[in-house]
């Protein structure tokens, strides 16, 4: 088949590298650090490149992509939900594992055209988790703003007493919220690092970020959040999460993703969703990623597929949710494979899935 062109407008900026990556500590602080910069548009390393109009070039991120701070704690002792960007550095980023301390969160807000979502991170849940890596925090997004929120709590957004009804929150895995639920962005951080960071934003500010060590040959990390496509009228949260980490292999993989990876909110926006499966799958087994579907014997081409998303609701009811826009599941593809050349891609496999990053990435 010959590959769709892109639906959205998108902005790549790639091969980014850490602020500071001397210890596993500050490793952890400069993926979050990073990420938020990222988001707000506010990040000036790395290399930069668009396609708009399906027309690859080096058109500049719109503002309207960029998300804005609602709010933030630098675990210093300041905070509120002012519309300040407390994380200024990566020592105003104070985590903590200890109950009734104080610790850093965040709230950030997308451009009106993804929800709008708003995101909480928060630096409260373990960040110190066994083995002494620096690789967790908590990730909490809603369709309506978060209140509330001091020194040493975050704000929430409607109840979050940790029953699954009632509450406007949703993070992963999938189905659990909880005032300080944990969510492992990486595994992967290891001295001496040399950590590239790529990210890419359409105009709706929906986003795909990854990350790896040089010369891994392959990504780490993968997150996500998008707005989907085709959905349902009365589906009142097409937005998702998504996020993966893999120690020694690549990610992201559509298979570990669809079935608890990728989250949203029911469709009538109730509860947290049950999970997410891709329709299409490739072959008799069900497996439509890690590595199962080869080159096409007869083109010698790697067939794609788009990714569908339906939820199954309490193990017994079935919710058509729409697609993923602009990302394919591709299977067997190198990591790094770009469409149409790795000198101008306009596309990129990272893990299993075809994104629409367009700058090279330095794997």
């Amino acid at each position: 088949m010959t590959i769709p062109k892109l639906e959205q407008n998108w902005y790549s900026r790639g091969n980014i590298p850490f602020p500071n990556e001397s210890t596993e500590k500050l490793q952890g602080k400069s993926w979050l650090w990073l990420f938020k910069e990222l988001l707000k548009g506010t990040c000036t390393t790395g290399t930069t490149a668009s396609v708009v109009s399906d027309v690859r070039g080096n058109v500049a991120r719109p503002a309207g992509s960029c998300w804005t701070v609602e709010g933030s704690n630098d675990g210093l002792g300041n905070w509120g939900l002012d519309g300040t960007d407390r994380w200024t550095s990566l020592t105003n980023m104070v985590a903590s594992d200890t109950a009734a301390t104080n610790y850093a969160w965040i709230v950030l807000k997308s451009p009106a055209a993804l929800g709008p979502v708003y995101l909480c991170i928060s630096l409260r849940s373990p960040v110190v988790v066994p083995g002494g890596t620096y690789d967790a925090a908590g990730f909490f997004l809603s369709l309506t703003p978060f209140t509330g929120g001091g020194a040493q709590v975050r704000p929430i957004s409607g109840t979050v007493t940790g029953a699954l009804s009632g509450d406007q929150e949703w993070t992963l895995p999938v189905g659990a919220v909880g005032l300080d639920q944990m969510n492992i962005f990486t595994n992967a951080f290891r001295l001496p690092a040399n950590v590239r960071v790529h990210f890419t934003v359409n105009t709706n500010g929906g986003f795909h970020m990854v990350s790896g060590n040089l010369g891994d040959g392959f990504c780490e990390n993968y997150i996500s959040i998008e707005k989907a496509v085709e959905i349902d009228p009365l589906d009142l949260c097409p937005v998702w999460f998504s996020q993966q980490y893999l120690n020694a292999t690549e990610t992201p993989q559509w298979q570990s993703l669809s079935s608890s990876r990728y989250s949203s909110r029911s469709f009538d926006n109730y509860s947290p969703s049950a999970g997410s499966t891709c329709n299409w799958v490739f072959g008799q087994s069900g497996q439509s990623a890690g590595g199962n579907a080869k080159a096409d014997r007869a083109t010698t081409n790697f067939n794609l597929l788009p990714v569908y998303l339906h939820d199954s609701i309490n193990g017994s009811m079935d919710a058509w949710r729409g697609r993923i826009p602009d990302i394919w599941v591709v299977g067997a593809a190198p990591s790094g494979f770009a469409y149409p050349t790795a000198v101008a891609p306009k596309q990129c496999c990272i893990g299993d899935l075809l994104l629409p990053l367009s700058v090279w990435p330095d794997l």
